[in-house]
């Protein structure tokens, strides 16, 4: 998870594509490569290029979005192990007092913990960067939408 996040963030932060001027730059120059074409032909070969473009944003997103969502799952899986465990322990205890529980409670706690604190930033960047790709998708549709509506109004 944080080997995606640092890879995605470096690579945002690199290429700039998720800038709002970057997008319709591409946008832009899509357009004068493509002038050549009809309308229809152009417009499905720009949303072609655009989709590439938005797919080079996503690369690793749904497995960063998996980690996050799995992780509380493993952690609750280790809070019913550590249940499990300490159930056992009161049944073949003699006498039931907190110490003979505390071991199988605290492996329920830190399972629980630890799942948790994968899944908080995992999600908080998968979400932050589906945002930012977001972005780009307005902007690029904004700007073909003002572009092929114009040529439509022709």
């Amino acid at each position: 998870s944080l080997t995606l996040i640092i890879e995605r963030s470096i690579y945002f932060l690199r290429t700039k594509k998720v800038k709002r001027d970057a997008v319709e730059k591409f946008i832009t120059e899509q357009l004068q490569m493509k002038s050549n074409l009809s309308p229809e032909k152009k417009r499905e070969a720009i949303y072609e290029d655009l989709q590439i473009y938005i797919n080079d944003l996503e690369r690793g997103l749904s497995l960063l979005g998996a980690i996050g969502n799995l992780a509380p799952l493993v952690g609750f899986l280790g809070t019913v192990i550590g249940m499990i465990d300490a159930f056992s322990s009161i049944a073949s205890a003699a006498t039931v007092n907190a110490k003979v529980v505390a071991v199988g409670i605290q492996m329920a706690l830190v399972t629980t913990a630890g799942g948790l604190s994968i899944a908080v930033p995992t999600l908080a960047a998968y979400y932050f960067f589906n945002y930012l790709i977001q972005q780009v998708t307005y902007a690029a549709e904004e700007k073909l939408s003002y572009h092929f509506e114009n040529i439509d109004q022709k």
